[in-house]
């Protein structure tokens, strides 16, 4: 035998508040959970590329999408400041090679340390995947190489600017202002500015 109760429309509405609320904790809930999922994604992908023992978290920043990005540090300087250093970024979309020590599938920079000067020898920050593109990948790199050139008492940093990279005129526009934005100077072998040099003094 079923019992049954008419309830006003008050009731009414607080059982619909209560259904309301409990359908809001459980998409909140459902978000908390995909959070983690990209977290416990990130964490193997950083065990992965922390095969090579020189290999270290140097800083941890926001990418343009709020998406944590952690910045890796290799380096394999001599005491003396000589050597190559190379910084590379990673979070929950890049993916890497689960090759030990390789770092060029994903954004980074290679820099050369010699005394008092630091040559940026390469700087790729999209590898031509859509998804890393605007990012902010470049910037953290280039910002996170002059932290590591002040803190070794570096005077310059410089590199060489190539018609490599500016294929389009929007392509050479946007790698010139990147640059200037960043306090480097830039001198070029001709109008086009397309080839020449860029110097940072700290």
């Amino acid at each position: 035998m079923f019992g049954f109760k008419i309830i006003t429309a008050k009731e009414l509405y607080y059982l619909k508040t209560i259904e309301n609320c409990y359908a809001e904790k459980d998409e909140a809930l459902s978000h908390i959970n995909k959070i983690l999922n990209c977290k416990a994604k990130t964490l193997e992908n950083l065990k992965n590329k922390l095969l090579d023992e020189n290999t270290v978290i140097c800083d941890i920043k926001k990418d343009k999408d709020g998406r944590e990005t952690f910045i890796f540090m290799k380096d394999l300087r001599e005491h003396s400041l000589k050597g190559e250093l190379s910084l590379f970024v990673l979070n929950d979309i890049i993916t890497p090679s689960l090759t030990k020590g390789k770092t060029n599938d994903v954004p980074y920079l290679l820099a050369d340390f010699n005394g008092e000067k630091v040559r940026i020898d390469e700087l790729h920050s999209d590898m031509n995947n859509s998804m890393y593109e605007n990012k902010g990948y470049a910037s953290m790199l280039v910002d996170t190489l002059i932290k590591i050139a002040r803190k070794s008492k570096c005077q310059l940093i410089y590199g060489t600017l190539s018609s490599v990279d500016a294929k389009t005129e929007e392509q050479k526009n946007h790698r010139n202002n990147f640059y200037k934005h960043k306090g480097f100077t830039l001198s070029f072998d001709d109008d086009t500015e397309s080839n020449g040099e860029l110097r940072f003094m700290l």
